[in-house]
């Protein structure tokens, strides 16, 4: 009697815990499983989001890299160019005398005046008619030809030019300088000089004391400085004598006006030798 009582008694706990669902408790789990899987590749396709973008922002971090670099470039080509706005541009200058030659624009080439000669001018080749100053090309061992100029003994004053035919506009060069190379051989070392405009235009007589008494020394002379020079018309570029103007001896190299305005170009025939004074009318020695 008492083994079907407990067959029945498990009959019956097995209906009860069927009607209780007790068996679901598995299919709660399963069913879980699935909803943390579904979350974690969401959370895998967010990193996933994330990855990219950090990705994206450190490539574009890398372009902006580039983009430095470009500016870098940039910066190169600004110093290339400050390179050439920072360095006086020969091609700029506006030439009177370089290489043993006077420039074209300068057509009446080198020329001088002297007192005996009621101040008039003697330019037959290398001054053979002044009474008191004389020039020749020498040979420079480091410069090769170079313009010297002598003050005889006489005493009387003379000095040596640079002249043009017409009138030469100058205006380009107004911030700029007139400068040149002098080198003091013999005699007293002080020297004057001037720019003429035509007659009575002119700079002014400018005393520039000693100069090149060690050797090879650059003069320079601001434009600015001289106030009474029309620059619209110089025609003598460099007039200049040695103060004392008695046994004398300078060499002279270099002269141009530099210092061009931005945007201009120098006028033509600044450059090449002059046809009607060129190296061929003086004597060249070596010096």
């Amino acid at each position: 009697m008492h083994t079907p009582h407990k067959y029945t008694l498990a009959i019956i706990c097995a209906l009860l815990l069927q009607a209780c669902g007790g068996g679901s408790g598995g299919n709660t789990s399963s069913q879980n499983t699935p909803q943390q899987t579904n979350q974690a590749p969401t959370l895998s396709d967010s990193q996933t989001n994330q990855a990219p973008t950090l990705s994206d922002s450190q490539t574009n971090t890398g372009d902006n890299a580039n983009t430095g670099d470009n500016a870098n470039t940039g910066a190169d080509d600004s110093a290339g160019t400050d390179d050439s706005t920072g360095t006086s541009d020969s091609g700029d200058d506006l030439l009177v005398f370089t290489d043993g030659a006077v420039a074209s624009i300068w057509d009446k080439g080198i020329n001088a005046f002297d007192q005996d000669l009621d101040w008039g001018d003697c330019n037959q080749s290398g001054g053979a008619a002044c009474q008191n100053i004389g020039w020749e090309l020498v040979v420079d061992a480091d410069r090769g030809q170079v313009l010297q100029v002598t003050h005889n003994g006489a005493g009387n004053l003379a000095g040596l030019f640079f002249q043009s035919s017409g009138s030469v506009d100058i205006t380009d060069y107004a911030a700029g300088a007139l400068e040149f190379d002098i080198k003091h051989i013999s005699g007293d070392s002080a020297f004057t000089m001037k720019i003429d405009c035509g007659h009575p235009c002119s700079s002014g007589e400018q005393s520039l004391g000693s100069k090149g008494a060690t050797g090879w020394e650059t003069v320079s002379i601001p434009l600015s400085s001289l106030t009474t020079l029309d620059l619209t018309k110089v025609d003598s570029p460099l007039v200049i004598w040695a103060t004392q103007h008695t046994n004398t001896v300078f060499q002279l190299d270099n002269v141009r006006f530099t210092g061009i305005a931005d945007g201009a170009t120098a006028p033509a025939g600044s450059t090449g030798a002059s046809n009607s004074q060129g190296p061929t009318d003086y004597d060249v020695v070596s010096y």
